[in-house]
């Protein structure tokens, strides 16, 4: 699993039953926070995601 980390990884976040977001994120570099702004539950709160030391 460890490998993964070096690679972009495609993850799909269920923000509810109707809809969904699927964005491309590389665990390794400051774009994945940018990535995960783009990601907003139907109630325009930030989703979170923790971090992988």
């Amino acid at each position: 699993m460890a490998a993964a980390f070096n690679q972009s990884i495609k993850a799909t976040y269920w923000l509810d039953d109707s809809k969904r977001a699927i964005g491309m994120m590389d665990m390794g570099a400051e774009g994945a926070s940018i990535a995960m702004d783009m990601s907003m539950s139907q109630f325009g709160e930030p989703v979170s995601i923790p971090k992988v030391p």
